[in-house]
């Protein structure tokens, strides 16, 4: 559980302190711990055990790396979800970006965070590669964010396998295959002109809105999941990987990072139907409930800085965070 604490600018002092005075064994990145506070608490889902077994894909990353330094930029983007997001998370994982190249002695020049709090960027001077890593929290950022980034993240709640939720519980970016239909208000602007299902159960019916007609079914929810209020106009739309299907990607090699519970249980089969090649996409996931600190996405990005040759390495450095009880697998 988190804890309330000052903002995170009143940390920094102590922490540069703490990477100063400490020589922190490898892998071990308690150095970052004073930049890693949450302002409210965030609940994982805490699901059934999933009883699978963690079992790694071993993928070479040199092929990945030298895909994404030929034009020498690295676009990376972190999609949080809902209960995940908070303005603050910029500015730690740009502090800790900053710390995690210090420590690891990297040539790491040309910092900058945009004054929306959006853009964290930064230049290897060593390799000559600008690194671009755009943090948002809405549903659509993320979709478009595979079409145009090298490196693709989330953090947040898996919704039991519905997907990746962004603003609110129902907000789905719809990527697994266990729920065939999913409860949504008629009036959410995403799924304004979805095809409406279960009509033999729930016949439709009309309710204007800004003086237009909505078609809904219910008020409130049936299946006690969708976190809909009682007030919600509800439909059933169509659910599955309908969302992740007409998903546009980046040509070629393309990293993913999903830190949610139980992400590789729920959409490894989505994902791998689509990409049967872990030498083109690779997902960096998590096979256990997860806790929600900053940590691990600061060490995802270093470690495609450091460019780190096996994704046994970038697992063992994601590990290394303790955020999660040795919860990170690829797949």
């Amino acid at each position: 559980m988190y804890h309330r604490v000052p903002v995170i600018l009143s940390v920094i002092a102590s922490f540069w302190f703490g990477i100063a005075s400490s020589k922190a064994e490898p892998h071990s990145f308690d150095f970052l711990d004073p930049i890693d506070q949450q302002p409210t608490a965030w609940e994982p889902e805490r699901s059934r055990d999933s009883r699978e077994t963690q079992d790694p894909i071993e993928v070479d990353l040199r092929p990945y790396y030298r895909e994404f330094t030929r034009d020498g930029i690295i676009n990376i983007y972190i999609g949080y979800g809902v209960e995940a997001y908070y303005p603050e998370r910029s500015a730690q994982i740009f502090e800790m970006l900053k710390a995690l190249g210090k420590h690891h002695e990297l040539a790491l020049t040309n910092w900058s965070l945009s004054d929306d709090k959006r853009i964290v960027s930064f230049r290897d001077s060593l390799n000559g590669v600008r690194f671009n890593i755009t943090v948002e929290h809405e549903r659509n950022q993320f979709i478009n964010a595979f079409s145009t980034h090298e490196l693709v993240m989330y953090h947040g709640h898996s919704r039991r396998g519905k997907g990746p939720a962004f603003g609110a519980f129902e907000n789905y970016f719809r990527m697994g295959r266990k729920y065939k239909s999913l409860e949504v208000d008629t009036r959410n602007i995403y799924f304004r002109d979805e095809p409406i299902l279960k009509t033999d159960l729930y016949p439709p019916l009309t309710e204007y809105f800004f003086g237009q007609p909505f078609l809904y079914q219910y008020r409130g929810q049936k299946n006690k999941k969708s976190k809909l209020p009682p007030t919600s106009y509800t439909k059933n739309i169509p659910g599955l990987d309908v969302d992740l299907a007409k998903t546009r990607f980046l040509p070629g090699r393309q990293l993913l990072y999903f830190y949610s519970c139980k992400n590789r249980k729920y959409w490894r089969e989505s994902i791998r139907s689509l990409f049967p090649d872990p030498n083109q996409k690779l997902v960096f996931g998590t096979f256990k409930d997860g806790f929600g600190g900053t940590k691990p996405e600061a060490l995802m990005i270093i470690s495609v800085v450091r460019q780190l040759q096996d994704s046994f390495n970038v697992l063992e450095l994601l590990n290394a965070s303790k955020d999660c009880d040795h919860c990170f697998t690829s797949y």
